[in-house]
């Protein structure tokens, strides 16, 4: 996964956010004794969104008209879209403002990587 790595907070755009998600959350969930069901099907829609937010690649400022467009494409309903969508437009607010969650974002998709190329060398 191709994963840019902007010099200040005005070159971060959504959709390379988006990829270190998407790459951070690589790793397989842990193992618990409940169903897990319910859970990938919300990592799932999650991972959905945070795709197209990729894909679609919108300014920082057309984020939320982007999160409306993906809301609206869901392939289920629009309640459990809305509400990744509003989650994941928390995080990208908590992003911005905050160097430490760029940091720790941008290693936990370096260690991911690290972990499917087979550890480093």
């Amino acid at each position: 996964m191709d994963v840019m790595v902007p010099n200040e907070t005005h070159d971060l755009r959504p959709a390379d956010w988006a990829r270190w998600v998407l790459a951070s959350s690589a790793r397989p969930p842990r193992t618990r004794a409940r169903d897990q069901h319910a859970d990938r099907l919300g990592e799932d829609l999650r991972r959905w969104v945070l795709g197209r937010i990729a894909a679609l690649d919108p300014a920082p400022e057309e984020l939320d008209q982007a999160l409306m467009t993906i809301v609206a494409a869901s392939p289920i309903a629009q309640g459990p879209a809305r509400a990744i969508a509003l989650s994941l437009r928390q995080e990208w607010d908590d992003l911005v403002i905050g160097p430490a969650l760029r940091a720790f974002l941008l290693n936990e998709a370096l260690a991911a990587g690290e972990d499917r190329r087979g550890g480093s060398e």
